[in-house]
């Protein structure tokens, strides 16, 4: 779950609004185009190298509409839920 999980390929928090999964989305959809990589903030060596071509993208976005798969990779991701979680995803 860690590993693909749907909140890693957008890079954003479990709990992120729509609006920023859909504008990482379009930078990721951008970056592809011109077969360029993209760093966005939750990539770091502990994940490991995220996978994040066309494919993955439409399989992410495709998962992200099943609630019950949502709820899965949330629960093995971040959440930003106050100030404290707030400072130590920063």
């Amino acid at each position: 779950m860690l590993k693909d999980n749907i909140y890693q390929i957008f890079s954003v928090v479990s709990n992120a609004r729509l609006k920023e999964i859909e504008k990482n989305s379009s930078k990721i959809k951008a970056f592809n185009q011109i077969k360029k990589e993209i760093s966005l903030p939750f990539d770091n060596d502990f994940f490991g190298k995220i996978s994040r071509n066309d494919f993955n993208l439409k399989k992410a976005k495709n998962t992200f509409l099943i609630d019950s798969q949502k709820l899965n990779h949330s629960l093995f991701w971040f959440v930003n839920a106050n100030a404290i979680d707030k400072i130590a995803l920063e």
